[in-house]
């Protein structure tokens, strides 16, 4: 690549030093693979030669994961190609099904995260329950503004989805992150005393007694850190409350 982003991009890269899993295409050199995902794609979509005729594909980002990791993993031309055909299938429902409302909004690129994770997670060998995850864990990356096109940045919106995904692939293959809800419903904080809620109730500015009664049936709910679980319990003792006083 001869191009300033190019240079930028693969100077970027090679700077890691990192440990060599697979190859940045045609710069000789090789880095962790999520890097060289995040290489490979972004210089793959500095070419602009994209799936045009593709209504809901860029199948560029999916073709760069899928050769970065069977090239890291050894992996045989099937086995390529079942990573390949099952990311762009991703990559197209999900597109279809959403990009008239995102690109509306001036956002895009959500479903290539989603692709390129199920790419990742095929080629790792992944079953569907960790492949799902892996698809979860992108999914709250999953960015794109249409009013970067024209800058550098541009070419980064699909080498960004590649290492993310690569990288989340490879978590949940570890067993970094498990197949396992977490207890979330309470910790070991102490309940509030009674006189400590009726206290912190009277000082209140407010002249309004329902506001003070239904403070008093919800700040026993939060005697502990209840996460998720408080909120719904909240929204419990909201509705009953308001049938109550109905």
């Amino acid at each position: 690549p001869h191009t300033s982003s190019a240079s930028i991009i693969v100077d970027h890269v090679r700077a890691m030093q990192a440990n060599p899993q697979a190859g940045v295409i045609g710069c000789g050199f090789r880095t962790v693979a999520p890097y060289a995902a995040l290489a490979n794609s972004t210089l793959n979509h500095i070419t602009e030669l994209e799936a045009i005729g593709a209504r809901f594909v860029n199948p560029s980002s999916v073709v760069s994961v899928s050769l970065t990791l069977a090239d890291s993993l050894k992996l045989s031309g099937k086995e390529l190609l079942e990573g390949l055909i099952l990311g762009l299938e991703t990559q197209g429902r999900v597109s279809a099904a959403t990009s008239g409302a995102t690109y509306a909004k001036g956002n895009f690129f959500a479903f290539t995260y989603l692709g390129c994770a199920a790419a990742a997670g095929k080629l790792l060998k992944l079953d569907a329950d960790r492949i799902n995850l892996a698809l979860g864990i992108v999914s709250s990356q999953a960015a794109g503004l249409q009013v970067q096109e024209g800058t550098t940045a541009h070419f980064l919106e699909l080498g960004f989805p590649c290492r993310a995904c690569v990288e989340a692939a490879m978590l949940v293959r570890n067993g970094a992150v498990i197949l396992k809800r977490l207890n979330l419903t309470y910790t070991d904080i102490p309940a509030f005393p009674e006189k400590t809620i009726n206290a912190f109730v009277e000082s209140l500015d407010t002249t309004h007694a329902v506001t003070k009664k239904l403070l008093r049936q919800i700040l026993p709910v939060l005697n502990k850190a209840y996460y998720l679980g408080s909120l719904l319990k909240i929204e419990t003792v909201v509705q009953e409350f308001i049938e109550k006083e109905r």
